[in-house]
């Protein structure tokens, strides 16, 4: 069972100290730089590989991480440019230890969904927690 949650927005991060972090990235220069992106079978990688590559054509994949946490402090570091979650880099965002970088590329925004098993009864932890998230909206 599918049910809609809520809209996120894929968004592209760098270190504050990143040669493009503070100007408009040009295709170009997103094309040619360093990135550091979840592990391609991942959601958040399916849905990267398919916005930027729609726009860049080729990406420089240097590493590859299974761990949202692990991606945001290797691009804090200056290993490279970043796409995650809006949700997932807002608190980086607001601590300043992560900056958005501007570009042209139109919005990657995707709807987020829970699912569940049609046919298996849920745990309480796990009802409790869809309650949750329901609550949380988006």
């Amino acid at each position: 069972v599918v049910r809609p949650w809520r809209s996120d927005e894929l968004v592209i991060v760098a270190s504050p100290g990143h040669s493009l972090a503070g100007r408009t990235a040009t295709t170009r220069q997103l094309a040619s730089a360093t990135w550091v992106l979840r592990e391609p079978a991942s959601g958040t990688r399916q849905a990267t590989d398919s916005w930027l590559l729609a726009h860049l054509h080729k990406l420089d994949v240097a590493f590859e991480l299974g761990s949202t946490e692990a991606i945001k402090r290797l691009v804090a570091a200056g290993a490279g440019l970043g796409c995650l979650s809006r949700q997932a880099v807002a608190q980086a965002l607001a601590d300043g230890w992560l900056v958005e970088l501007k570009t042209r590329l139109p919005a990657a925004r995707r709807r987020l969904a829970v699912v569940t098993h049609r046919h298996r009864a849920l745990g309480r932890a796990t009802a409790d927690f869809i309650a949750h998230c329901a609550a949380d909206g988006g």
